[in-house]
């Protein structure tokens, strides 16, 4: 689970300090993250590890995985108050077929449609804009 999604979190009363930190909990243990300034939209980001970071770098076992991947986040700006935000799930994702179709008034009764139906063939430029689309999609994530 590779990790890589930007975090950004917004709210009032947020504001830009030397003591802002995320802290990350799992069943597996506890880590800490710095965090940046968007001084443009006044949000507090964060790059998000890949779950191996809360191993210590070390590829987590299957019982591990099993044990769950959902991470507790609490976000302090001073380093003594901290503020519980939503939880989130390490997913391990991967797209093996994409495609894409226009669903109109007229159509829209015969979503979703059958695998065999979608094997249109889209010409390289669209591909291409398409996958260019969806990895900013899936960045922002």
């Amino acid at each position: 689970m590779r990790g890589g999604t930007t975090l950004s979190i917004l709210g009032n009363g947020l504001y830009d300090s030397s003591g802002k930190k995320l802290v990350l909990s799992t069943v597996h243990g506890e880590r800490t993250r710095n965090l940046q300034w968007n001084h443009k939209d006044k949000t507090i980001v964060c790059v998000m590890p890949p779950f191996s970071w809360m191993f210590g770098g070390e590829d987590p076992t299957e019982e591990q995985l099993a044990d769950g991947t959902t991470v507790d986040c609490r976000l302090t700006l001073n380093g003594i108050d901290y503020f519980e935000l939503p939880t989130f799930t390490y997913r391990d994702i991967s797209l093996e077929k994409l495609s894409i179709h226009t669903i109109t008034e007229e159509n829209a009764e015969q979503w979703p449609i059958e695998e065999s139906e979608a094997e249109e063939e889209i010409p390289e430029e669209e591909k291409v804009k398409y996958e260019a689309d969806l990895a900013a999609l899936l960045e922002k994530s």
